[in-house]
């Protein structure tokens, strides 16, 4: 995905069991939305081990 993303924008997200990171390419993002477009997200535990990676067309991913 960092290989494709042009303009890369990062969420991350602390969460009850570690953390989550969004990262988004901003190409992509519709105007005015506060989602949306190509992002991964990867979730990560207190330790900083990774739990999940995913990748989403829609970019519509909540923090659990």
């Amino acid at each position: 995905f960092m290989d494709f993303a042009r303009f890369p924008w990062t969420e991350v997200l602390p969460t009850e069991s570690g953390t989550t990171v969004i990262i988004r390419d901003l190409r992509f993002q519709p105007a005015g939305a506060g989602q949306g477009g190509f992002a991964i997200r990867i979730e990560l535990d207190t330790e900083l081990h990774v739990r999940l990676q995913e990748f989403d067309f829609s970019g519509r991913f909540q923090a659990d």
